[in-house]
């Protein structure tokens, strides 16, 4: 099977490294990990550090299975529980990322999506982040399409319908 582990970059952003490893059953139910310190972050965001050392931020409502109340200093998680905290983490890095795109100018959904998807993000992670922004009001696709077409108006003279088609485009 193959095993999903978290590597952490320089800027401390979880990545998914892949491996294929030959797991027995006793392997497959020992801890995944064990949380050795919770600092809140934001209202609704963690910060876990690991025992084994790895520190990752999870959002709350990213949590499907586990219940947030879980997470404390000396919990364990094995398997699907250890997943879904994994994955919690996985989609507030593609939030932070998809943040950093909309920091800089309007983006739609279609861009953020294929943007992540080029950096490796998975698409269940994407999901998470993007609809978290859309239901807050940092990514908004009519919003974006205003702020294209105004651009596109200032910059250069096309038909509506040419403009339509570019616009249809970019999702």
């Amino acid at each position: 099977p193959v095993q999903q582990t978290l590597v952490f970059t320089a800027d401390t952003i979880p990545v998914i490294r892949m491996e294929d490893q030959a797991l027995d059953s006793a392997a497959e139910n020992k801890t995944a990990f064990t949380i050795r310190a919770v600092k809140q972050a934001a209202s609704d965001c963690v910060e876990i550090t690991t025992g084994e050392g790895p520190v990752f931020f999870v959002r709350l409502q990213y949590l499907e299975s586990v219940k947030p109340e879980r997470i404390v200093p000396g919990a364990s998680f094995c398997d699907d529980e250890a997943e879904d905290v994994m994955a919690a983490g996985f989609a507030f890095s593609a939030e932070r990322k998809a943040v950093d795109y909309l920091s800089r100018s309007e983006q739609c959904r279609f861009g953020l999506e294929r943007k992540l998807g080029e950096k490796s993000f998975d698409k269940a992670a994407v999901k998470k982040a993007l609809d978290y922004l859309e239901s807050k009001k940092y990514l908004d696709d009519a919003r974006f399409a205003r702020a294209w077409l105004r651009i596109r108006a200032i910059s250069k003279c096309q038909g509506r319908t040419r403009l339509a088609k570019e616009l249809a485009v970019r999702g």
